[in-house]
């Protein structure tokens, strides 16, 4: 993150640092320090897609990057219905990214109208 870090600062650029179930602590801690507006918390391990339920180790892990910031999070990776963005609030993200589901809107919009 260095290379690019220093890039962001020099051009006045947010640095955003992706954070993932199996980040150690001590690198959540170096990675939380360089976040100059949010964190990006990806919600799984895998790739990325809409999913029926959010992780069950969800809260433990929100709960290790609070323990070393207070910078915004959002959560993201599997995010892709109301009620499970209405569950990320409740569990202390400050944001969610559902990629996957705008791809699918468009995607299945009927005609170009939609679009």
């Amino acid at each position: 993150a260095g290379e690019v870090l220093s890039m962001c600062r020099k051009y006045d650029l947010s640095f955003v640092p992706l954070l993932a179930p199996t980040s150690t602590d001590e690198r959540i801690e170096k990675l939380a320090k360089t976040a100059s507006s949010w964190i990006y918390a990806v919600s799984v391990t895998g790739v990325t897609g809409a999913r029926s339920d959010l992780s069950a180790d969800l809260p433990s892990f929100l709960a290790r990057i609070r323990k070393h910031t207070d910078v915004p999070v959002a959560v993201g990776f599997g995010v892709s219905k109301r009620e499970h963005v209405l569950q990320l609030g409740k569990l202390g993200a400050d944001g969610a990214v559902v990629g996957s589901a705008i791809i699918n809107a468009i995607q299945n919009a009927k005609d170009s109208n939609d679009r």
